[in-house]
């Protein structure tokens, strides 16, 4: 959504007492052992790449996700002039959650957490609506650099009132 050198950076959860702990680079986000507290632009403020503007603007519907939630999703919506953008376009935005956890970034996540974070990076004038899977059988057939490593994302829902949720069965049964 930008043209500008931007850098992607990451705080971690740290014990109470310790140091926080700041990962810098898209690539190391996911590997810092340690659960991501927020993401966060350096610098904060790039200028949007106007198309995007534009496209927003006219757009009937805005789909965000599936995708690496801290490392894709939200460092797109980081961008203040984008996400104002996003927020006075006329389409419906549904934000699709992903169906499986993913390693480093979204370990033992339910949906609950998926949008947790995000309201608590961008609010809650974004999203119009939540697409989340109900399909809760355990996936056999994940890729093998997976297994054992990722999990279906539980549909834990009770009590969230930001977004109108639907939920169905999205997992290809071929690739979930």
């Amino acid at each position: 959504p930008t043209l500008e050198d931007v850098t992607l950076a990451a705080e971690l959860v740290v014990p109470e007492g310790e140091t926080v702990r700041l990962i810098w680079g898209e690539s190391s986000i996911g590997k810092g052992g340690q659960p991501i507290r927020r993401v966060f632009l350096d610098p904060s403020d790039p200028p949007v790449y106007p198309d995007a503007v534009r496209a927003l603007a006219e757009a009937d519907l805005i789909v965000l996700g599936p995708g690496s939630l801290y490392t894709s999703i939200l460092p797109v919506l980081l961008v203040n002039d984008l996400r104002a953008a996003l927020q006075q376009s006329p389409a419906l935005c549904v934000y699709v959650c992903n169906v499986a956890t993913e390693p480093g970034e979204t370990d033992r996540f339910g949906v609950r957490a998926h949008l947790e974070a995000l309201r608590d990076h961008i609010g809650t004038q974004c999203i119009d609506l939540v697409l989340a899977n109900n399909n809760t059988r355990p996936a056999n057939n994940f890729a093998p650099e997976w297994q054992g490593r990722t999990e279906i994302v539980p549909l834990d829902t009770r009590e969230l009132t930001e977004w109108p949720i639907v939920a169905a069965d999205i997992i290809n049964p071929q690739n979930p």
